[in-house]
C-alpha cells in the first residue's frame, strides 16, 4: 500500500505503534514509548515534540543561557541537539526507505552541541529549523510503502526500521522537552 495522503499516513503510521518493537533496542524504547498512540491525534508526527517547545517558546527565551547544572547545554544548545538529531534520524530513515544496507557509525552528540554555534540563534529560530526539518522528514516517510517503512538499517550497529526511528524522533525530542519541564522551568520559579 502506498501511502498517498496525510489522513491514510496518519492512520498507518498510528496502526504501526500497534505493532512488536521488542527488536528496537532498549536505549531507544524510552523515546518510543514517549509517543502517542492516540488514534484522534491528527497531526502526530508533524505536530508531537514541536508544539510544546512552540507554546513554550516565550519561557524558554528567558532561560536564556542558564543551566540546571554545570556542565549541562543551554536551551538554545538543546534545540540545536534536537535539530542535529532530527537530521540524523531522517538519514537513517531516508536509508531504510531504500533499502540501503550499509552500516553506519553512531555520532558524538558533544562535539555536535560545542559546534552548533547555537548561543548565536534566537530559541525561535532554533524551533522553526525543528519545524522545518521534521516537515521535511514527514514528507520522505509520506510517500512510502508499508514495505518500505519496515525496511531495516543499521545504525552504529543497532537494526532500525523507519517507522521505528520517526517514532524514535518524536519521542526524543519530547525526552528533551519532559527534562526542560523538570530541571529547566523550575529554576525560574
Amino acid at each position: 500500500m502506498i501511502v498517498r495522503n496525510y489522513s491514510q499516513f496518519v492512520l498507518y503510521f498510528l496502526s504501526m505503534k500497534l505493532n512488536d518493537y521488542s527488536s528496537v533496542p532498549e536505549f531507544y524504547q524510552h523515546y518510543i514509548n514517549l509517543s502517542p498512540t492516540d488514534k484522534d491525534l491528527e497531526d502526530v508526527f508533524l505536530q508531537v515534540g514541536i508544539l510544546c517547545w512552540k507554546h513554550n517558546s516565550v519561557a524558554l527565551n528567558k532561560l536564556g543561557d542558564k543551566t540546571y547544572a554545570p556542565g549541562k547545554w543551554t536551551i538554545p544548545q538543546l534545540i540545536a541537539h534536537i535539530n542535529d538529531c532530527e537530521r540524523v534520524f531522517g538519514f537513517r530513515m531516508l536509508a531504510a526507505l531504500r533499502g540501503d544496507e550499509g552500516v553506519y557509525p553512531g555520532f558524538d552528540e558533544d562535539v555536535y552541541a560545542d559546534n552548533n554555534l547555537a548561543q548565536n540563534r534566537s530559541v525561535i529560530s532554533l524551533i522553526d529549523e525543528l519545524e522545518t526539518i521534521r516537515n521535511s522528514n514527514y514528507t520522505l516517510l509520506r510517500y512510502a510503502t508499508e514495505k518500505e517503512l519496515n525496511n531495516r538499517m543499521n545504525a552504529n550497529g543497532k537494526n532500525l526500521s523507519a517507522i521505528e526511528m520517526a517514532y524514535i524522533s518524536m519521542g526524543h525530542s519530547l525526552h528533551h522537552f519532559n527534562i526542560v519541564k523538570e530541571r529547566y522551568f523550575t529554576m525560574n520559579s
